[in-house]
């Protein structure tokens, strides 16, 4: 059929091999086959344990001397004059979640 863009597909085999992940060594050297069953189970058990994982986590926006306090009022962030009569006058009245973490952390000297 002239003008046809598409091949004839003359022989189609199915193979009974089974695809495999490949290793390495720590040093790059030698890969080892894996069968997808074993890359399997190394996958599960990576995840269970990624998603089991617990861990005691410590709220630090509470301590007044940590870097991450949060704090209640604009005043408590010890802004300059200037900047504090400007972000009430833009109709900021206390800071909000967002502000009360990130800005303690953007005004800290480093």
């Amino acid at each position: 059929m002239p003008g046809n863009q598409y091949s004839e597909v003359k022989e189609l085999s199915v193979s009974d091999e089974k695809p495999v992940a490949t290793t390495t060594n720590q040093n790059n050297e030698e890969e080892t086959p894996i069968n997808l069953a074993e890359a399997s189970l190394m996958t599960k058990v990576v995840r269970e344990h990624i998603i089991n994982v617990k861990a005691n986590v410590e709220v630090q926006q509470k301590d007044p001397n940590s870097p991450l306090y949060s704090v209640k009022k604009f005043e408590d962030l010890h802004l300059n004059s200037k900047l504090l009569s400007g972000v009430y006058s833009m109709g900021f009245n206390k800071p909000s979640k967002i502000q009360e973490t990130a800005l303690p952390m953007l005004l800290a000297d480093p």
